[in-house]
């Protein structure tokens, strides 16, 4: 891998915990927990396609389950990317009525629904509303490679996710995938492994394979890799599961998620899986799909979590905001039982469940980001007065920049842990994502940095708000310079005050 160059310069030095960071951008978000970690925080309310953009509606489409989506945007042919991944077969009557097949398959007793398999599909897409699964002529299935199947997993849990590694100089393994395959069965063509990575030029056709069995992972949930730039590492997450008081299962649940790492890939030497993040009796984390911008400074992470109400009758599964200060090691809730993406009412598409994709920042325009999920119209395991399942695709929307904001809705006053700022300008940047309703003239935000030992008032910047506005950039200049901060770096604390404003973040220079 090479370094991927930063267009931002380093234009803020932090001190944290004594540990010298050099940021790579000016902006700091205010969900860093670990600058602001008592911010009272809002997250974006997403604007959701009102139908479904791809559905369980090919023959070898028997029951996708929970499907867990991957999208990516191709340069390189202008065109929207998906893989699902599905049932191509059931193994006989041992699921529920509904979940395989699903709901609305044709008669049950078709021969190919007889024999188990999971396979991993593609559809493409223009524009990312319209979509199509080609015929790829890569998987047989019944007898023919007429059909959009990509790889074939034999009879494992339908679970792997898909990667576009922009930062691999090799464009033979643009893509990276991994999850879980058959060690033995129907249709399996890979060495025995049950967890492994595969590589691809195109997200079509896959070699490279490399067993990741060192991991030690259940991995029957949405398994996701990325490669993390500064650390020049691949992290991947998956999940095991805790049957113990030592694992404190009855407050967190049996779920658990995982983190691994390896430099290499094709090595096969993951590190063992290390528990980073648990839900709660009743309300289990189901599975976490990270990611990371190169605007936030190292080690930032946002993602999307699946948490099971595993008490509901109804089976609900909820897409909540997730992040992490360091690298993927820890995990904690934005807004804990707040729906991200939120559920469907009654008798939509997905009116159950929800398991997101890795987001896309619409190559179209790069102040919204895409957020693909796979919803189900009935519960997690096919119970519930539904009996049964369909699942599909949908699409939720939301600014890029304003997915979580200062809680606009109340007065806060938020100080940061201590900082070394070298300030090389006169001038302070906020950027705001709205007012609330709540908003009167003279609302705003001050900007004070003050004395990390003392408490001393250093500088001010007031910066007023018209009411109203939406995503805004605005500038503020600082005024009671202090001639103990004339010269030099000198360890300071952040307050800010905010007056109804949803502040993402701010930029000193």
């Amino acid at each position: 891998h090479s370094e991927v160059a930063h267009q931002n310069c380093t234009m803020l030095e932090l001190v944290l915990s004594g540990v010298h960071v050099a940021a790579t951008a000016a902006v700091i978000p205010v969900w860093d927990s670990s600058i602001f970690p008592n911010a009272p925080l809002a997250i974006a309310n997403l604007t959701k396609y009102p139908t479904p953009l791809l559905s369980e509606d090919k023959l070898w489409d028997i029951a996708w389950w929970n499907t867990y989506p991957s999208v990516a945007w191709s340069p390189e042919t202008s065109k929207f990317q998906l893989w699902y991944n599905t049932n191509t077969g059931c193994g006989g009557t041992s699921h529920p009525i509904g979940m395989c097949p699903h709901l609305g398959y044709p008669p049950a007793d078709l021969p190919w629904t007889k024999t188990p398999g999971g396979a991993t599909a593609y559809a493409e897409s223009p524009d990312g509303i319209h979509w199509t699964k080609p015929s790829l002529g890569v998987v047989q299935w019944n007898g023919s490679s007429a059909n959009n199947l990509v790889l074939n997993g034999g009879a494992s849990d339908p679970n792997r996710g898909i990667y576009r590694d922009n930062a691999d100089p090799d464009s033979s393994r643009r893509y990276k995938l991994f999850g879980s395959f058959a060690r033995s069965g129907p249709g399996n063509h890979l060495p025995g492994s049950g967890l492994g990575t595969m590589a691809s030029p195109d997200g079509i056709h896959w070699s490279h394979y490399a067993p990741a069995d060192s991991m030690h992972a259940a991995a029957d949930t949405a398994n996701n890799l990325l490669y993390d730039t500064t650390l020049r590492e691949y992290i991947a997450f998956s999940r095991n599961h805790c049957s113990s008081s030592s694992c404190n299962e009855s407050e967190w649940g049996n779920r658990r998620e995982t983190r691994s790492t390896t430099p290499d890939l094709s090595s096969g030497n993951w590190t063992p899986a290390v528990e980073v993040m648990h839900g709660e009796a009743g309300y289990e984390m189901y599975s976490l799909v990270p990611w990371r911008s190169d605007k936030w400074k190292p080690g930032l992470y946002l993602g999307v979590g699946s948490f099971y109400a595993t008490t509901d009758p109804e089976g609900h599964v909820y897409c909540e905001l997730c992040r992490s200060v360091d690298y993927g090691r820890t995990w904690d809730r934005v807004a804990p039982h707040q729906s991200f993406i939120k559920l469907g009412a009654n008798g939509s598409f997905d009116s159950h469940t929800c398991y997101a994709a890795p987001p896309l920042i619409d190559p179209r325009n790069a102040s919204n980001t895409l957020f693909y999920y796979a919803g189900g119209d009935g519960p997690h395991s096919g119970g519930g007065v539904e009996h049964g399942r369909a699942d599909f695709i949908g699409l939720a929307q939301g600014p890029t920049d304003g997915l979580i904001t200062l809680d606009p809705q109340t007065p806060s006053t938020v100080v940061s842990t201590p900082l070394q700022v070298a300030l090389r300008s006169d001038r302070v940047v906020v950027h705001v994502h709205s007012t609330s309703d709540a908003c009167v003239p003279g609302d705003g935000l001050t900007i004070t940095l003050r004395d990390a030992e003392t408490g001393k008032e250093l500088k001010r910047a007031t910066i007023g708000v018209d009411c109203g506005l939406s995503m805004a950039q605005l500038e503020g200049k600082w005024t009671n310079v202090s001639a103990a901060f004339a010269n030099g770096v000198k360890p300071v604390t952040l307050e800010i005050v905010s007056r109804h404003i949803g502040l993402i973040a701010i930029e000193l220079e």
